[in-house]
């Protein structure tokens, strides 16, 4: 799936320890009784044999002990085993699905970090969008730092070597201020004190498209759901409100009978705890709208 737009991949770096096993007390011998007297399926056991366990313990049977085994025991284990339902995919069976235009939407080249009182834009400059006047302030960058990956040396490199960032400087951003994009702390702004405030992209795994408006953001992805017995991508978004916190979780789909010519669209049907919410792409003007509830707002900063 080709996902357009310069998302910042996520990438753990370092090197992981294996943990050792705990230690466990001493196995302790169980003790096999006799089958009945007469019993055909018993079958003898040697003196001191002992049973494997997995934990490493040694299972001691006495000598003459015999053990039962019923075929049919097997057998109707097995049988239930077998009969478990395969849970069906419900999204997408591979991860390159056509989840995402064919031509190009974007206006906006600049890094984003949405964050609920404004809207921060990083190109040549650094642009400040106050919510929800959406009063601009522009100013130069007046430092950059970045940090790149360093993996690719001997031996593949020395823990934390794929954690990157580029930070940037600008009085848009507030005295003292900087933003950060990358995986080291995710995409944040840091003020003089070193408190981070996340932006609401905190990161972009998995990201195919995000609208920022005057009063809220949309976030949407394509991702594998791990609770799926088979594996399965679906469309999923989040949503915030005005200065909300917390993200509402959806679920929904692009609009197959909507997404013709240069037309795309995501939609994610209403629910007993979210209104209706769809994110219209227009390729041939440039632009892209958000309707939440039935209310459309023109996208300030948008992706693809």
């Amino acid at each position: 799936m080709g996902v357009r737009g310069a998302w910042l991949a996520i990438v753990l770096g370092g090197c992981g320890a294996r943990a050792a096993a705990p230690s466990g007390a001493a196995p302790e011998g169980l003790t096999l009784p006799p089958a009945p007297a007469g019993d055909a399926s018993a079958s003898p056991i040697d003196a001191g044999a002992t049973a494997r366990i997995d934990a490493g313990a040694t299972a001691r049977i006495d000598a003459g002990a015999t053990a039962r085994i019923d075929a049919g025991a097997t057998a109707r284990i097995d049988a239930r085993h077998d009969a478990q339902p395969v849970v069906a995919c419900t999204g997408y069976d591979r991860p390159d699905a056509p989840v995402s235009p064919r031509f190009a939407v974007s206006r906006t080249e600049s890094r984003i970090c949405d964050l609920p009182d404004r809207i921060l834009l990083v190109d040549r400059k650094v642009t400040a969008l106050a919510r929800p006047t959406l009063t601009r302030t522009t100013a130069p960058i007046a430092k950059t730092e970045r940090l790149g990956n360093r993996c690719g040396g001997p031996g593949g490199g020395h823990a934390g070597c794929s954690i990157t960032y580029v930070r940037f400087w600008s009085r848009a951003l507030g005295a003292g201020h900087l933003l950060e994009f990358g995986t080291n702390a995710g995409n944040v702004l840091i003020d003089e004190h070193g408190n981070e405030e996340a932006c609401r992209e905190e990161e972009s795994y998995g990201t195919i498209a995000m609208c920022s408006t005057a009063k809220r953001y949309l976030l949407v992805r394509f991702t594998e759901d791990a609770n799926d017995a088979t594996p399965c991508w679906h469309v999923t978004g989040r949503l915030w409100e005005g200065a909300a916190d917390v993200a509402t979780e959806l679920a929904g789909d692009v609009d197959r009978s909507a997404s013709r010519g240069t037309n795309w669209v995501y939609a994610f049907p209403a629910t007993s705890t979210s209104p209706a919410v769809a994110l219209s792409l227009d390729g041939h003007k440039g632009t892209a709208t958000l309707e939440v509830g039935g209310e459309r707002e023109d996208c300030i900063a948008f992706r693809p």
